[in-house]
């Protein structure tokens, strides 16, 4: 969880739960829907049984966000291919445009209740 902000997680209405690929729940995701287990790099979303990746996954989470985050969902316009390379500019380039803390973050039991 190193450099990890759990803040957007602050919802009040607890709108999802996380998993990470390298745990049980996780590989059960990825191999239900015929994605890599081995080595998985990206944002997957599931709502109602169906996967989004990449773009479509951040899109669709943001859409059940409150204003002013929801707003971005407006991204949908653009192509999908379009997206995902934007995407990928901002993943490879996170730690330059967010920043990285120095130290890990403990996750509270409140974020530990949020994961699968």
């Amino acid at each position: 969880m190193d450099g990890v902000d759990l803040s957007f997680m602050r919802t009040k209405k607890r709108l999802f739960k996380l998993a990470t690929v390298q745990s049980e729940q996780g590989q059960q995701i990825l191999h239900h829907f015929g994605l890599p287990t081995d080595y998985f790099d990206t944002m997957v979303y599931v709502e109602n049984g169906t996967l989004y990746v990449k773009s479509s996954a951040f899109l669709k989470a943001i859409s059940r966000f409150p204003v002013p985050y929801k707003l971005l969902a407006v991204f949908w316009i653009i192509p999908r291919p379009i997206r995902d390379w934007l995407y990928d500019r901002v993943a490879l380039n996170r730690y330059k445009i967010f920043g990285r803390d120095d130290q890990c973050m403990l996750p509270t039991a409140d974020h530990l209740g949020r994961f699968l």
